[in-house]
């Protein structure tokens, strides 16, 4: 059984509480009374219990890589997210450009045609 006992309610959560008190309890929240309080708070725990078991059950780990796959396959002028493109330093006169991968590519097709 439960005991009565006197608890102090700030004023941000009494606010709070009194926005909820047409919805839970179907009373304005003028007519608010202390035990209307204490009902009103054993239910939106009740409430908050609930709701935090079904939060519990829900995958949030796969949604949230789902969501972030979606973003790195969308095309860059409608990414969510901003792309980092990293500077390339300019090639200077002791650094020849590396054309290994042209020449592969173009033995590649070489052989294709062959």
């Amino acid at each position: 059984m439960a005991e009565n006992k006197r608890v102090r309610i700030e004023s941000h959560i009494e606010a709070y509480l009194k926005t909820h008190a047409q919805r839970v309890l179907h009373k304005p929240a003028s007519t608010m009374t202390p035990q209307d309080f204490s009902t009103l708070v054993n239910t939106l725990l009740y409430e908050h219990q609930l709701a935090h078991g079904f939060v519990k059950k829900i995958p949030f780990a796969g949604i949230l890589e789902w969501l972030s796959g979606l973003i790195a396959v969308a095309p860059a002028n409608l990414s969510l997210m901003p792309q980092r493109h990293q500077q390339q330093a300019p090639l200077t006169a002791d650094q020849p450009e590396d054309l290994s991968f042209y020449s592969a590519l173009g033995h590649l097709y070489e052989q294709e045609a062959a």
